[in-house]
């Protein structure tokens, strides 16, 4: 009989608790199997489960995992990795978690459960199964009398909760994940339901394009690092009815007795239809043009994320540290977090690793762009109402962007800086459940504190920095293909995906550790400039204009500057480049305030 890998059946659509839940208890209970005859599988991931026409599961792979890094690694693995039962079902759980239960309130139980920190809390594979079938059986009948309406989830990671509590069916308990209610295909996320799953089990095509989740988002033991995150509403420490160890959770209904009902299996929207509406409203305004004519480019006024209707509202109040988690990176070293770094639309947690392992985790906030180009060609997955991004990585930085309905846009990203082998996408990974927490509520918290009086964070419009006389010189830059992101801290001229090698001019506002190049004096401040600094085209060059500095990580020093970037085309030399990047950094720095 043939069948299909799942990764392939989640490019199709969302599945619903019901068909999760049977592919889990079926891989659950070929795990029971062979840890009965004393063996692990020691790998369990999506790329080993396939998916037979009926909608049962099979898993492949037993005994491939030869001393190798298993996909979904328990906590325990950290010190001793070799396979064993506990750590199967922990892996199971970040699968089922992965592939679309961490949107499914309904199974918001299973992951303390599955994923508890300490092995001798997870269930057998056996349990696990019983307990997986629960959510299997078909609707119960509603009463007569209709059920309350749900009210909205609040922040809250969806795997926080503690099981059921005696009577109550396998549902969401008041700390609920961000719903899967409301659809969006990638790149073009739109209102609407997912689609729905037949009893087969076998998700329909559709139009949405999502690929296999990210392979490493860490899920077990954020509720009880989270917990120790001022801001938090949740208890540290696991849930205090936690289920039993070695059977289904305490209090549960037997699947005999009861069923999910209607109510615990409708996906839910987290913002109705007129929220989508206002925002595609909004995005056709922003988009039009002629808005920021009569801005002024210094002050603390509003940026085009003004009018905004969405959980980020204005990019340049939004708090991005409020979608980070510091606690959950600890496991990479010790982590501490700088609001001041990155752009001022960023967030930052430095993480110091064993020897010179040392990374930024970091979260960053900004307005449409014109378009999804530059997502195009990107994996892509749909979690409830937003579509998450998976960058391929590269050797130094791992990137994951989350599109919202309105187009905003979240990106978290992790980059090494020095030495070291840390897993990059592990740890940008490892921030998304904190950021879908957040963009689940009404509104992202908003910054506190003055900016400085001399802080680039003043600059309303990088789109008022660039010399239009000075633009209008380099050769074939489309500068009425203009773009402002971050709030207004960044503005692009040219980058016209409609043209081979087009000529691309960025202006940025940056705060980073200390810059390396050619240093020199532009207008009253010092400025570096890197031939070829601009690593995404072939040749290129970058100015960077310091305009204040402060104290960074492990005594270091953060500079605050303004870039100007500049390519032309590949057969342009960076010589070329730099004159041009330098023309338009020394009209720029006469518009900023002075350097301190």
């Amino acid at each position: 009989m043939t069948a299909t890998p799942l990764p392939e059946i989640l490019t199709r659509g969302a599945v619903s608790a019901q068909v999760l839940a049977r592919w889990g208890a079926d891989i659950a209970d070929a795990l029971a199997a062979a840890h009965q005859r004393g063996a692990a599988h020691g790998d369990v991931r999506a790329d080993v489960v396939r998916i037979a026409a009926t909608g049962s599961a099979t898993l492949d792979g037993f005994g491939a995992n030869s001393g190798g890094s298993p996909r979904h690694p328990a906590p325990e693995q950290s010190t001793s990795p070799a396979p064993s039962p506990a750590a199967d079902v922990y892996a199971l759980g970040a699968m089922l978690f992965q592939a679309g239960g961490a949107v499914l309130p309904e199974m918001a139980a299973a992951w303390p459960w599955l994923g508890h920190a300490d092995p001798a809390q997870r269930p057998s594979a056996a349990h696990a199964a019983e307990y997986l079938r629960m959510f299997t059986a078909p609707p119960a009948t509603p009463s007569a009398a209709p059920p309350p309406a749900a009210s909205p989830p609040s922040a809250v990671p969806p795997f926080s909760a503690g099981p059921p509590t005696a009577g109550s069916p396998p549902a969401a308990p008041s700390a609920a994940a961000p719903s899967a209610g409301s659809g969006s295909a990638a790149g073009s996320p739109t209102a609407g339901s997912p689609t729905a799953v037949p009893s087969t089990g076998m998700p329909p095509a559709g139009p949405a394009s999502a690929a296999e989740p990210p392979a490493a988002v860490p899920w077990a033991g954020l509720a009880q690092a989270a917990g120790s995150q001022a801001g938090w509403p949740h208890a540290a420490g696991p849930p205090t009815a936690a289920p039993r160890a070695g059977g289904p959770p305490a209090g549960l209904p037997s699947p005999a007795t009861s069923a999910p009902t209607a109510s615990a299996t409708k996906p839910r929207s987290t913002r109705g239809g007129l929220w989508i509406a206002l925002a595609l409203v909004l995005v056709i305004v922003l988009v039009g043009g002629g808005v920021w004519a009569a801005r002024p480019l210094l002050g603390v006024g509003s940026s085009s994320s003004d009018t905004a209707t969405g959980p980020i509202g204005d990019v340049r109040t939004a708090d991005p540290c409020s979608l980070l988690n510091v606690p959950i990176l600890s496991r990479f070293g010790t982590a501490t977090m700088y609001p001041e770094n990155g752009s001022p639309s960023t967030c930052r947690i430095w993480v110091a690793g064993t020897g010179e392992a040392r990374t930024w985790v970091g979260a960053t906030l900004s307005n449409p762009a014109l378009d999804e180009q530059d997502l195009a060609k990107v994996r892509a997955q749909r979690i409830g109402a937003l579509t998450l991004y998976s960058v391929p990585a590269s050797g130094t930085y791992c990137q994951r962007t989350i599109v919202l309905p309105d187009r905003f846009r979240v990106t978290l990203d992790a980059s090494r800086y020095g030495a070291g082998t840390q897993d990059l996408c592990a740890m940008a990974d490892a921030e998304l459940p904190s950021a879908l927490s957040a963009l689940d509520g009404e509104s992202l918290p908003r910054k506190t504190g003055d900016i400085p009086p001399n802080s680039l964070a003043r600059v309303v419009d990088a789109c008022a920095l660039g010399s239009e006389p000075v633009l209008r010189t380099i050769d074939g830059l489309n500068v009425g293909r203009r773009q402002q992101a971050l709030g207004g801290w960044s503005c692009e001229w040219g980058a016209d995906p409609a043209v081979v090698d087009s000529a691309d001019v960025q202006i940025v506002v940056r705060r980073s550790l200390p810059l390396t190049g050619q240093p020199t004096t532009i207008g009253d401040r010092t400025a570096v400039v890197v031939p070829n600094g601009w690593t995404f085209y072939q040749s290129s060059c970058v100015v960077n204009l310091i305009q204040r500095s402060y104290p960074g990580p492990e005594g270091s020093t953060v500079a605050e500057y303004l870039v100007v970037q500049v390519h032309i085309n590949n057969a342009t030399t960076p010589e070329a480049h730099c004159t041009a990047a330098t023309a338009l950094a020394k009209a720029a720095a006469d518009k900023l305030p002075p350097p301190n």
